[in-house]
Order: structure tokens, then sequence, then C-alpha cells
């Protein structure tokens, strides 16, 4: 006995099965009727899923005709209503899918006969994608560029920032109140000048060290070499900076000069009329011009940027041996001074030892 193919599906024209319902030799369950057809019992069970595996064997004469006859119509109408099913679960699953494509809202677990039906759809197409480089930070697209390696900044403009938008309607007024506030200093403090004595310092930097301008304070070596005790400088109008240090021997002169020069045109008044000190003027300061700024009577002129051209003649004679030999000697003449005196010293201890 052939077996059935398991996925065999056949076109059935419904003339030949009511000329089959109408043969009475029909009846019979051959696999096949008169002239090679199929009975119409026969045709149900090969469009349902699955097929009939095992036909019934005709040789088997111990089985009651009704009771074969029945049992195969209940099991036909089973077999019809499992294709019908299987006909709208393949309905349903198309239409399902068609609205999946539209709208991808639906999860895949939410669609149990989605693997049930896909392969009788045909396949969709890949979409063709183009391999786009990422954009730079802060290109276009709006944002500032974040400099190291540092936390990506997320904008949070939720506040009610209308309410605090600062307004300076105020300018003009406050412009004239500063004016009139230095107006009322420089009265109290006459006839002092307003501002104090500042030195001459190099901006930081190889950028900007061509430039001069005014420092915080005169380092305590630039106050000694002017001849200013330090709790003095205070009082008469000097700035003193601890911190800072001379590196060279041109700043240190220009400040040193500078303080002379002020200390010349400075007049100091005696606190009590009738009972001056040393160092107080004695003449009459009616008729002496007063300054009312120390940067009007001692301004700091900028340097000149300008490359100039200088004759051979003119440049410095070269150090004997180069700079960097002189340098490195001095540096092993104060390393190596404490070593060396404590030499000669032994030496002349070992030999006085020697003539006793």
């Amino acid at each position: 006995m052939k077996r059935w193919h398991h996925r065999c599906l056949l076109h059935v024209d419904d003339q030949a099965v009511k000329h089959n319902e109408n043969e009475k030799e029909i009846k019979n369950y051959a696999p096949h009727g008169p002239e090679g057809q199929w009975s119409t019992e026969r045709l149900r069970a090969v469009q349902c899923r699955p097929p009939i595996l095992n036909p019934p064997n005709l040789e088997l004469g111990n089985l009651e005709q009704g009771k074969y006859e029945e049992e195969e119509k209940r099991k036909g109408k089973l077999r019809t209503t499992q294709l019908n099913i299987y006909s709208v679960v393949v309905a349903w699953g198309t239409n399902f899918l068609q609205k999946r494509s539209k709208a991808s809202m639906i999860h895949r677990h939410e669609n149990p006969s989605r693997q049930f039906v896909e392969h009788l759809l045909p396949p969709k197409p890949q979409r063709q994608t183009e391999h786009r480089q990422p954009e730079p930070v802060g290109s276009h697209t709006g944002t500032m560029a974040i400099k190291h390696n540092q936390k990506i900044v997320n904008n949070h403009f939720r506040k009610d920032w209308q309410r605090r938008v600062r307004t300076h309607f105020d300018q003009p007024g406050k412009k004239a109140s500063r004016r009139v506030a230095r107006q009322a200093k420089a009265a109290a403090l006459a006839p002092r000048p307003v501002d104090k004595l500042r030195p001459i310092v190099r901006c930081p930097t190889i950028k900007y060290n061509r430039k001069v301008r005014a420092g915080r304070g005169f380092t305590l070596t630039e106050l000694k070499e002017a001849g200013i005790a330090r709790p003095l400088a205070r009082t008469i109008g000097i700035s003193v900076d601890h911190r800072r240090q001379n590196l060279s021997e041109e700043s240190l002169a220009i400040n040193v000069a500078r303080l002379k020069a002020y200390r010349e045109r400075l007049i100091l008044l005696p606190r009590k009329s009738n009972a001056p000190k040393k160092g107080d003027t004695k003449t009459d300061i009616s008729q002496i011009n007063r300054a009312a700024t120390v940067s009007s009577v001692l301004p700091i002129a900028p340097t000149d940027l300008a490359v100039k051209e200088i004759q051979k003649s003119e440049m410095p004679a070269p150090i004997e041996g180069g700079a960097y030999a002189t340098l490195r000697a001095a540096r092993s003449n104060k390393r190596y001074q404490g070593a060396r005196e404590k030499r000669i010293r032994d030496k002349a201890e070992a030999e006085s030892a020697s003539k006793k």
C-alpha cells in the first residue's frame, strides 16, 4: 500500500463529486473509485491537515460495514471542521501581519500564529541604509563642545526664568553715585593721593612678558635697598608684597629708583602741628602743587615693542668661557663651599699635629 504525501492538496470538481455520489459502487472504501476518481470521503480526508497516513485495509472482513461507515463519516466531519478552522486561522494571520507591518506596536509574543503563517507570505524586502559618519559635537546642532573627559551637558531650562531676569536700568544713576563717592573719598583723604605706589613688573607668560604693568607691591629686598622700613612703607602710601621675589637685577634697580623718586617728592605732614617728628616737613604747603593720584606723578611708561637694529660694536662683550660654564661654576662653588672649607681645616689640623 502506498503512503500518501503529507502535504497533498487537490482541486476537486463539483460535477465529479456529484457523479461519484450517484454511483453506488463508490460506497465502498477503496482509495480510488471507478475510472480512477476519488470518493467524496477520501477527498475530504486529503484536503485536511494532516492527511490520513494509514488508509483502511480492505482485506479485513471482520469489521462490520455499518460501524465502519459511521466511524468514517464522523471522522470526515471532524476533518472538515479542522480544515475550516485552518482556513480561518490562515486568513486571520494574514490580516494580522498586514496590520502589524503598518503599525509595529504589538509585541511578538502577542501574535501566536506568526510563526504558523509566516512561511505562506512573500519575504519582505530589505531596507537599504547608507552608512553615515557620526557628526561632531557642536558642529551645527546648537550644542557646545566639551573639553576633556567630562559629563555630557544636559540642558535643563525649565525654571520660570522670566521672573529672575536681572535688569540694570539704574546704570546711569549708579555711575553718578560712584563719581560722587570718589570725590567724597578724595576730599576725606586730602591732601593725600587716593591711590598707592605700585611697582613695575613684567606680565607673565612668554606671550606677554614684553609688556610692563603695575604690580601688587614692592618686595622686601626693594624696600631694603631704598632704605625704607617695612612698617613705615604702608603708612606713607607704599604697597608691600612679601611673596614676590626679584628674579633679575634690572627689575630690582627699576623699582628701587621708583621708590627713591617717590620718597623725594613725598611731603609728610605732622600729626600734631605743635609736636613734629623726624621726617615731617616744616614748610608751608599752601604754595605747593598737590597731586590727586600717584600715577599722574610717577606713571608707568609702556615699553617700546618695535624691533630695532643695533651695531655689532654695541653688542656686550662675550663672557669668558661662556654663560653656561660660568653659571655651572658658580653653582658648584656654592654647593661644595662647606666641604672645601672643612677639607682645608682638616689638612691644617693634620699638619699642626705632625709638627708636635
